[in-house]
Parts: C-alpha cells; sequence; structure tokens
C-alpha cells in the first residue's frame, strides 16, 4: 500500500505545471525621438536586477539598479511576475511623458524542464493620452514587452497585465546507437579487466 501511495504522489506532483523560480529583469525607458532632448539624451533610465528570486513579491522595483545617463526624471516601471497565475505586471512609479518603454524578462529558469511557449495582453492601462498597443515577443527563456511611439504617451501610475503560457519539452534522451556504443565499451573494459586479474 505504502508503494502504491508514494506512485500516486509522484505520478500527481509529475503533471504540476512547472514554476519559474529564478531571471534577469530590466527595464528602460527613453525619448529617442525628442528633437529638443537631442543635446541632452544619452541614453534611456534604466533598472535591472539580475538573478533575481521569484514569487516574493515585486521582482524589479524599489532595490533595483538603476542607470540614467541623461537625467530623466520619472520613467521607472515596476515588474511583478507571479508563478502561480503566470501573470507579468508592469506598474508605473509615475505619470511623466516618455517615447518608448522596454521590460525584459530573460535568462528564466524553471523548477522543471519548461520553456515560454506564449505571451498575451490581459489589461492595459499603463500609458494614457495616445494609446500604445505592446509589443510582445517571447523566447524559450524570456519574456519581452516593447512600448514605442514618436507621438510620446504619459504613464499613467498604474499597470498593465500579461499573461504567459509554458511547455514542457522533452528531456535529452540518448540515442539507441550511442547507448549500444557505450554499453559495448563498458563490456570491453570489462573483459580486459578479468583477463588481467586471471
Amino acid at each position: 500500500m505504502k508503494k502504491l501511495m508514494c506512485l500516486l504522489l509522484a505520478l500527481a506532483g509529475a503533471g504540476a505545471n512547472a514554476a519559474i523560480v529564478k531571471a534577469d529583469f530590466s527595464a528602460a525607458s527613453g525619448l529617442p525621438y525628442c528633437a529638443v532632448c537631442a543635446p541632452f539624451n544619452l541614453g534611456p533610465k534604466t533598472l535591472t536586477a539580475a538573478g533575481q528570486a521569484v514569487g516574493a513579491g515585486v521582482e524589479l522595483g524599489a532595490g533595483a539598479g538603476v542607470g540614467n545617463p541623461s537625467g530623466w526624471y520619472g520613467g521607472e516601471v515596476w515588474i511583478d511576475l507571479d508563478p502561480v497565475a503566470q501573470t507579468l505586471t508592469l506598474t508605473s512609479q509615475d505619470l511623466l511623458d516618455f517615447e518608448n518603454f522596454t521590460a525584459l524578462v530573460s535568462n528564466i529558469k524553471f523548477d522543471k524542464n519548461e520553456v515560454i511557449a506564449g505571451l498575451s495582453l490581459v489589461s492595459n492601462d499603463l500609458t494614457e493620452d495616445i494609446v500604445v498597443d505592446p509589443v510582445l515577443t517571447f523566447t524559450g527563456n524570456s519574456l519581452r514587452i516593447a512600448y514605442d511611439t514618436p507621438d510620446g504617451f504619459y504613464f499613467t501610475g498604474r499597470s498593465a497585465v500579461f499573461q504567459y503560457t509554458t511547455r514542457e519539452v522533452a528531456a535529452d534522451v540518448p540515442e539507441p546507437g550511442s547507448l549500444a556504443l557505450l554499453a559495448l565499451g563498458g563490456a570491453a573494459l570489462g573483459l580486459r579487466r578479468r583477463r588481467q586479474r586471471g
């Protein structure tokens, strides 16, 4: 009976969704199209948090590293990734205007053998004045959300929510020919050792 219970528990655990446990987070806000800003536009304001554990609140927020070569005020957008609901929430911390914003979650590590399979918009209340539809892209281990318009937009002080999906990937299994060669090599070593003893 104990063996049956252990088997059932193992099977139940094997069917559970994988969760993101660690990733690198970054956000960048800039004014690349602003002609008046050109003389002092030295690059976007960036927030970064590398190797961040996921699931205990905001992953990119108040403690993030800041790069701000142009001295921009505002432009801070925090990132919260919920591995249970599989959502990513972007929350602007000010009401200032920008022309582009990019959020990137990269080097994603799962607790099981999974990859990112999709990314979609759930709600978009991050910008106002001009509605900017974000461009969503993903790879097996990254999510990228980009807002970009030469007309500019104002952050709202509110949030946008995105849903990501994952899929299981098969573990690398050696080909039968490779296993046969490995077994043959092991047998040859065993015979050689046996002859040396005898």
